[in-house]
């Protein structure tokens, strides 16, 4: 048995150890980089569940209990199940026949081309924002469709026919961006099919039907599985538009429970949400570690076309009839009232103004949003691609247990919705010791916010770059005689610098349009572009001026899409429409 070292010899061989990594920059900045991720995810959720579990001087149960058995708690949760599922079978229904027709099928050319172009828009589109435009276009009262079809039909009344408020309004306009990202999941899946397979069946006899069924669609099943929890995530975090259509699921009820200052039902009803959305992003990571995703098969050719005979012009007009409804009509109806002067005069001639334009820029309240939003978007992109290059050279480079571990903890926040993320933190700078920095209130909570939610989101584009690059380049550096920061910067980071470029802009795009924790976290002069529109929206100027603020909002958002597609050409493209993941 070993004798054990006397205090001398363990003195020194701490101070060794403390000794090694102060004189080992690089491994102090990774053990930093490393405490202040998992600090961020770990601190806020602990003071999430502490408050709602704090019962009085003990731990229990009873206060979650409590706030989930309420009959209004109940209804949300009821709500909330019903809206997942709803949207996730729509996004299924609509999203993978979409990239079966665009990628498998030979429809036009210009069909194919308003589907792809539909899909990026409802990527970097808030959903609150088509819900706008439909509300204007379906509202049972005065929606310009409805008023239209009751005069034209000869219909009696005032209502109808169609009512956006009710439950198909609520789903339908919830789920574009689930469609979306479905599409591409099985878009990528459908193009990188073997197609062997398909020719050997079509061979033996079964038609093209049958060959669908028993062969193409079992090899995307995992894709298709895939993309249904991606669209369940997306939906257990949506707020805009159920907000906008009265919808009430948890996390509008969390926003509730904060605004009457229930701060325990508000934490309970978050840790349910957030426990739920990390079970839904385990199995999506267990899904794709195992390489479900892998239908490549190293030949050099794409799988063949399935003709689609007399029914081509049919499928293309539904295509770009999905385009139309998804993307050009909402956008379109924004833009054209954000010129009305009043909306009851709809469109006759003396009812157009450029006023609600001017009002943007000339409204204190719209200019200190637009300000905050910019701000802290630049802020949130620049904080989180530097932490990206570590957590990337870690995760990428370092192939050990704990990168991995590393590597899943990085993308935690993509499981944890806007609404349970903003209570959290309030929770923690509202108590000691984090009270005493004074952030609550502050535009440096929403930055953090914007941080902690999106920077897993730079970290995909960085990851992708720093695998395509040889680590010799690396190593031949470091015999050169240059330090790990010296390589780094010299030789890595050009290197990766359209991943950077790429995680930046995305960060960006993500954090100007945030409203689910922009909302709770907001303060007196700390409103940013979403909240400030759905304030204007629900009152506060009208919905001609929160129109023209989303206009501008998206055209800020193209021109960033624009320098990056100059920039990083189509390889940006694909990453914005990948969503960074």
């Amino acid at each position: 048995m070993e004798a054990p070292l006397p205090e001398a010899a363990l003195s020194r061989k701490r101070f060794s150890l403390y000794e090694q990594v102060m004189s080992n920059p690089a491994q102090l900045l990774w053990l930093m980089t490393i405490l202040l991720v998992a600090g961020m995810i770990i601190i806020p959720t602990a003071y999430l569940a502490y408050e709602a579990m704090f019962s009085g001087e003990s731990i229990s149960l009873a206060p979650a209990i409590n706030a989930l058995t309420t009959s209004r708690a109940r209804e949300s949760i009821v709500n909330t199940v019903i809206y997942v599922v709803g949207v996730t079978l729509i996004s299924l229904c609509v999203g993978v026949p979409l990239a079966f027709l665009v990628e498998r099928t030979d429809i036009s050319p210009l069909a194919k081309v308003a589907v792809r172009l539909t899909v990026l828009v409802s990527v970097i589109t808030p959903p609150f924002l088509l819900t706008m435009a439909y509300v204007t276009l379906l509202g049972p009262n005065a929606g310009f469709i409805n008023v239209a079809l009751r005069k034209l039909l000869g219909l009696r009344g005032f209502r109808g026919p169609f009512n956006v408020y009710s439950l198909p309004g609520v789903l339908l306009l919830g789920s574009p961006r689930s469609i979306a990202m479905t599409y591409l999941m099985a878009a990528a899946a459908f193009e990188r099919l073997p197609p062997e397979l398909e020719e050997v069946a079509a061979i033996t006899g079964a038609s093209r039907a049958r060959v669908l069924r028993t062969v193409t669609l079992p090899l995307i099943r995992n894709a298709i599985f895939g993309a249904a929890l991606v669209s369940v995530s997306t939906a257990l975090a949506a707020y805009g538009s159920p907000h906008m259509l009265g919808y009430s699921i948890l996390t509008l009820r969390i926003r509730e429970a904060m605004v009457r200052g229930n701060f325990p039902e508000a934490a309970s009803i978050s840790v349910v949400l957030t426990l739920v959305s990390l079970v839904v992003l385990l199995l999506y990571r267990r899904s794709i570690s195992k390489g479900s995703f892998a239908t490549v098969t190293g030949r050099g050719y794409r799988p063949g076309l399935f003709p689609t005979g007399r029914a081509k012009y049919i499928l293309g007009f539904a295509a770009i009839l999905y385009g139309l409804l998804a993307a050009v009509l909402p956008i379109g109806t924004l833009l054209l009232v954000s010129f009305f002067r009043t909306m009851g005069y709809g469109f006759t001639a003396g009812n157009w103004t450029v006023a609600n334009y001017l009002y943007v820029f000339r409204d204190r309240f719209a200019i200190n949003a637009f300000r905050n939003s910019i701000l802290l978007s630049m802020g949130a992109a620049t904080i989180s691609v530097l932490l990206t290059i570590v957590i990337g050279y870690i995760t990428v480079r370092q192939r050990t247990r704990t990168s991995s571990m590393i590597d899943y903890i990085s993308v935690i926040p993509l499981g944890i919705s806007g609404t349970a993320l903003a209570v959290a933190l309030i929770m923690t700078f509202t108590n000691q010791p984090f009270r005493n920095l004074q952030l609550y209130g502050t535009l440096t909570i929403l930055l953090v916010c914007y941080v902690i939610r999106f920077y897993p989101v730079a970290l995909r584009p960085v990851q992708t770059s720093m695998m395509q690059i040889s680590s010799d380049l690396e190593e031949a550096g470091r015999s050169a005689g240059a330090t790990w920061g010296g390589v780094t910067r010299t030789i890595t980071f050009p290197l990766v610098k359209s991943g950077l470029t790429a995680g930046w802009i995305l960060v960006y795009l993500q954090s100007l349009t945030e409203l689910s924790a922009s909302i709770i976290l907001r303060h007196i002069g700390t409103d940013t572009i979403s909240t400030a529109i759905m304030d204007v929206w629900d009152g506060g100027g009208g919905y001609q001026a929160a129109c023209a603020m989303a206009i501008l909002s998206m055209l800020m958002v193209a021109v960033i899409m624009g320098i990056g597609v100059v920039v990083l050409g189509k390889s940006f493209m694909k990453v914005v429409g990948s969503g960074g993941c």
